[in-house]
């Protein structure tokens, strides 16, 4: 995996990272990355009339040795190394491919299991959350698991609505919802890479490790011209519970005539975009990605709990050139 030209650029360390596992197709980076993963060599296929079953699997073994990524000189002993597995088991579901010539429904789960060899908890952190003890509030904290755990990395279900209905088109519209990837402007505005983190000059880190709850629409507009998407996605839902919204958690700001939290105060994430494509002809295509976000978190956190808000908003455009 390359890492981005930022990090090749300011991150001039010792750097080691080996992964073992075969077969597979390694491939190095110029910052001395080698990766490899044991992927299974054909999917396995259960197909009965209408539907298809498809399992796969990917695993990944990686040792990583870095010196000075945080002063960048080497009379500081700021150094890491470890061993992380990944295993990564999917499962896809499709239905209707004969009846209508296209998948009707579609379901997919993902299971992964990482762990770092000696440090299995590092992966497997709570949330935080604080305590109250007669009318003091205590200070934040989380726990963690000594045993290696599997989580759900995706699970999503999708189906095409021209199936169920008359919708007078025959541009194919559907919905998914479940805990899926989404992403706009190369998922850097929205996606993979929304919020990557460095935290030290030489070290980089983003989490793909899950997706967030969603709901997304999508469909043709124009047939082999213009798509659409309309995303919703709830990143923190903090009006589950009673606890939740009857609280003491705002007893510490100063002016309120209340302590409690309430309820509608959560993190949520708007955007749209569309895909049009032009043909140049002999001269190629050319594709045009306009998109909108708009990201809205209440009762997020600086100093303490739920002491600040966030509304950012995302405008941008794409384009593709190929021939």
């Amino acid at each position: 995996m390359s890492l981005p030209a930022k990090l090749l650029i300011a991150a001039p360390m010792s750097l080691l990272a080996l992964s073992l596992a075969t077969p597979a197709d390694a491939f190095f980076s110029k910052s001395g990355h080698k990766h490899r993963a044991h992927v299974l060599p054909d999917n396995f296929t259960l197909r009965k009339k209408n539907a298809t079953l498809t399992l796969h699997g990917k695993a990944k073994t990686e040792y990583a040795d870095s010196h000075y990524p945080v002063f960048l000189n080497k009379n500081y002993p700021d150094e890491y190394n470890y061993f992380k597995t990944t295993l990564d088991l999917s499962s896809n579901f499709a239905w209707g491919r004969k009846k209508f010539g296209y998948n009707a429904v579609d379901a997919s789960l993902v299971l992964r299991h990482k762990s770092y060899w000696g440090e299995a908890g590092r992966t497997n952190i709570t949330d935080e959350n604080q305590t109250k003890v007669c009318d003091s509030l205590m200070k934040a904290h989380s726990h963690e698991s000594s045993k290696p755990v599997v989580w759900i990395k995706e699970a999503w279900l999708s189906t095409t609505l021209n199936a169920w209905g008359d919708l007078r088109t025959k541009n194919k519209q559907t919905i998914k919802a479940g805990f899926f990837p989404f992403k706009i402007g190369r998922g850097i505005s929205l996606g993979d890479s929304y919020g990557t983190a460095y935290k030290f000059l030489a070290i980089y880190s983003k989490n793909n490790d899950f997706s967030p709850a969603g709901i997304l629409f999508s469909g043709t507009i124009l047939k082999d011209r213009l798509d659409y998407d309309f995303y919703y996605g709830l990143l923190e839902n903090k009006s589950t519970t009673v606890e939740q919204t009857f609280n003491h958690k705002k007893a510490n700001h100063i002016g309120r005539n209340d302590p409690w939290s309430g309820s509608g105060r959560d993190n949520e994430v708007f955007a749209g975009q569309l895909h049009y494509k032009h043909d140049l002809g002999k001269r190629g295509n050319v594709v045009a990605n306009p998109y909108i976000m708009y990201n809205r978190a209440l009762d997020q956190k600086i100093e303490f709990d739920a002491d600040s808000k966030s509304e950012l908003g995302t405008m941008g455009v794409g384009f593709e050139y190929s021939r």
